[in-house]
């Protein structure tokens, strides 16, 4: 027969060995906030640094004024990502990716229209890919001051795909789906 402590020893060796792998779990929820957090970091650096190449490097003026107003944009929402980021004890990485960098030598490589026409086509495949992003951040996120900040953000972003979406009209481009664009005749 087995001494009525044991049942209760067990009982208790089974709650703290339940907190134990709580506590030592990785936490999914925060792993997704943070993996989103630097995605949006990262975004903000590219977007900042393809602007300022339009400003440079666009022959239209109306791609340039576009340029300058993605730094600005983006210059605010990194600053907004990086609050989130410190209130939610997240490090961030502040460096651009592989794949940026071999963008931004494609775009470099370019002059004239071809800039204009190469730098919106990135432009809007990158805001589309981001709207869907913020949309569901903004459904499905746990932490309340990123989803609050997500469903702040649909608006400019909207708003940016819009004007995207103008010049690269005007530019002679039309939209094929699937974030696709192609020259029109």
């Amino acid at each position: 027969m087995a001494h009525p402590f044991t049942s209760i020893i067990s009982g208790i060796a089974a709650v703290v060995i339940s907190i134990s792998c709580a506590m030592t779990a990785p936490d999914v929820s925060s792993q997704i906030t943070e993996a989103f957090l630097q995605q949006a970091a990262a975004a903000q650096l590219e977007q900042i640094d393809l602007g300022q190449l339009a400003t440079q490097k666009a022959e239209s003026e109306e791609v340039k004024r576009f340029g300058a107003r993605m730094v600005v944009d983006h210059l605010k929402f990194g600053q907004e990502v990086r609050q989130l980021a410190s209130k939610g004890r997240f490090q961030l990485v502040n460096r651009l990716s592989e794949s940026h960098t071999a963008m931004n030598a494609e775009l470099t490589r370019t002059a004239g229209k071809e800039f204009d026409r190469a730098y919106s086509t990135f432009i809007l495949r990158e805001h589309a890919m981001e709207m869907k992003q913020l949309e569901h951040v903004a459904r499905e996120e746990k932490n309340p001051a990123i989803r609050q900040w997500a469903t702040d953000a649909v608006p400019m972003v909207k708003d940016h795909l819009a004007q995207a979406e103008t010049i690269a009209s005007s530019l002679g481009l039309a939209y094929a789906g699937l974030g696709q664009y192609w020259e029109r005749s």
